[in-house]
């Protein structure tokens, strides 16, 4: 009996439905039925494949609110920025089908002879946090190169995974050419090591993507990684105060904070220090969070427990090393015990002689 998992309301704790994990054999037939569908496939010619993506997209677009409700209910997406996600996405397939022709064309030299051919069954392992963007981001280049695809997405999003496969079942000319698989890690790495799997993007966390490199370097596979980033927000001393905390408060709820680009950290010079933290406990007091599925609400819960649990220690460790805790909204009674962290901002301030120091150019 195939071993199966739960996707879960981060809202309520609720369950919402159930999935079997696919078994190896299964992988191993999906693997050359997306080989197969390669060989035709790669033989069309771009604007074939335009064609037939484009109508994906207006299937996409028919779905959208069904996909945006469903990236609530799974991860806790804010209703608006759910939709917005499905559209974005739309955008990516329109600039994509646009900018194709001249991509892939043919270029001819005096001596030589450029082009471009695909590699084959390429295998996409994807987050959570940004279900359809981040698939469609990975799978759309690559299908208009002629390659197929295979998708492990993550199993707290498999209904958002289900809802986009059904768009790309919809169009005729798409059997095959893009399969979502449930896996555990292990069938996962044996699906890397196939043959048949030319190429991986995976888009995770350092951690994650380090064990990965290994499995997939062992079979020398060509691979994309994107992994997660803490860069800096800095504000200097002739900045428009208001306007950067306006952009920081704005960088940071996104996706309820969960989202490799945020504004985790703010560098912000002595002189407008007070000033930019005002400003931006005054945004960060005033905010709506709640129920993922009201337009009103701009935070929703994070996307498992053990995230909220991790960014708890977080904190604790902070203050515990020496940081002030300058901020933290208030949770509604209602929503304790659920998914949910409070908007919380922390201060640290280093001496800067200290700072200097620490620059790798100043440095003897």
């Amino acid at each position: 009996m195939a071993e199966q998992f739960n996707t879960v309301n981060p809202y309520n704790l609720q369950k919402i439905q159930t999935y079997n994990y696919h078994q190896l054999s299964l992988v191993v037939e999906a693997a050359q039925s997306s080989h197969q569908a390669f060989q035709r496939w790669s033989l069309l010619t771009v604007n074939e494949r335009k064609d037939l993506l484009g109508r994906l997209k207006l299937e996409i677009a028919q779905r959208k609110n069904e996909l945006a409700l469903a990236m609530s209910r799974e991860m806790g997406k804010p209703i608006l920025q759910a939709g917005t996600e499905i559209e974005k996405s739309m955008q990516l397939i329109e600039y994509c089908l646009l900018t194709a022709e001249d991509l892939f064309k043919e270029v001819r030299g005096k001596h030589h002879i450029q082009f471009k051919s695909p590699l084959g069954v390429v295998y996409g392992i994807m987050p959570w946090n940004f279900p359809v963007w981040q698939s469609l981001r990975f799978a759309i280049p690559a299908l208009l190169a002629g390659n197929t695809i295979l998708l492990k997405p993550a199993d707290n999003v498999a209904g958002t995974a289900t809802l986009l496969q059904e768009a790309f079942n919809k169009v005729v000319g798409l059997e095959h050419v893009f399969t979502t698989l449930f896996l555990k890690h292990t069938t996962s790495d044996e699906l890397i090591a196939n043959p048949l799997v030319r190429g991986l993007s995976f888009t995770g966390s350092t951690r994650a993507g380090k064990e990965v490199a290994k499995v997939a370097g062992q079979s020398l596979k060509k691979c994309v990684f994107e992994l997660g980033g803490n860069d800096a927000y800095i504000v200097c001393e002739d900045a428009d105060v208001a306007l950067a905390a306006q952009k920081v408060y704005q960088g940071r709820i996104l996706n309820s904070g969960q989202s490799c680009i945020s504004a985790k950290r703010i560098l912000l010079h002595r002189s407008i220090e007070t000033e930019f933290l005002e400003k931006l406990i005054f945004y960060v007091k005033d905010i709506q969070f709640g129920d993922p599925q009201l337009p009103k609400n701009l935070i929703g819960p994070l996307a498992r427990k053990d995230l909220v649990d991790q960014l708890h220690a977080q904190v604790q460790r902070a203050l515990a090393q020496g940081a002030h805790l300058l901020y933290q909204k208030e949770i509604p009674k209602e929503l304790e015990g659920n998914n949910f962290f409070a908007p919380t901002i922390q201060t640290v301030w280093r001496r800067p002689t200290l700072m200097a120091r620490n620059w790798p150019w100043r440095r003897p």
